[in-house]
């Protein structure tokens, strides 16, 4: 039997009247690898912050590890938003900016322990960072600041990792490194992650289990089904109105 760490029931979000998501279900199971696509405004960004408690829905139910939705459980969810323009002249090293990933467990007014500096020291030589953990965030490329941000979010150590379009901005080489990395973390830890991706070839190669999302969740099931084609075929040149 499959153990669900996220539960998903009867969820609606509204923005100013209009639906943003409309009576999602959907159980994300230890372990896998679950690819999200959809077309631009299906609700995609929307439903990996109402996972994460940043927006509240208007109406259903969150189940956390078999539990009712509460902020203490969201430390065991590590977030990475869609990768913005960094700040060049941010006075911030690698190895900062991973160390306040420890802060949601730690506290803003805490100084890291030494069991934080092995978390943050581990965090680094698992996504390739060690060596340029002294380096300004300022200075670095983009594909090396989208591994600082996965460390950052790893460092919570999290269960599941839940990533909005993670390798939008990288090109191919670094994005095959990059889903490569999340394979060994998800083999390695028994990680559950969760993939917003633009890139249908990517979910694929790569996800367990892929979702169709448009506001509702349209399809789901294997990247090998006969028909995956046809069906992302309908949910993205003939939606339905919701």
């Amino acid at each position: 039997m499959k153990n669900d760490v996220i539960a998903l029931e009867n969820i609606y979000v509204e923005y100013d009247g209009q639906l943003a998501l409309c009576d999602v279900n959907l159980e994300i199971y230890e372990g896998e690898i679950l690819g999200i696509c959809g077309p631009n405004g299906s609700g995609k960004t929307t439903l990996l912050k109402t996972m994460t408690g940043l927006i509240k829905p208007s109406q259903g139910r969150i189940r956390l590890f078999g539990k009712p939705f509460s902020k203490e459980m969201l430390n065991w969810i590590g977030y990475m938003p869609q990768l913005r323009k960094h700040d060049t002249g941010f006075p911030a090293t690698v190895r900062d900016v991973v160390m306040m990933g420890r802060y949601a467990k730690l506290g803003l007014f805490k100084r890291p322990t030494s069991t934080d500096n092995q978390i943050v020291d581990e965090v680094l030589e698992e996504t390739h960072l060690i060596e340029i953990q002294k380096k300004p965030i300022g200075k670095l490329s983009g594909g090396q600041f989208q591994r600082v941000m996965l460390a950052h979010a790893l460092a919570k150590q999290p269960k599941v990792l839940l990533l909005d379009e993670p390798t939008s901005a990288l090109d191919f080489r670094m994005t095959t490194s990059f889903m490569e990395l999340l394979e060994e973390l998800n083999r390695k830890y028994r990680m559950t992650i969760v993939a917003v991706h633009h890139d249908l070839q990517l979910l694929k190669d790569h996800a367990t289990r892929i979702v169709c999302l448009d506001k509702a969740v349209e399809w789901i099931g294997s990247p090998n089904d006969a028909n995956l084609d046809e069906i992302l075929l309908r949910v993205f040149f003939y939606r339905t109105p919701h």
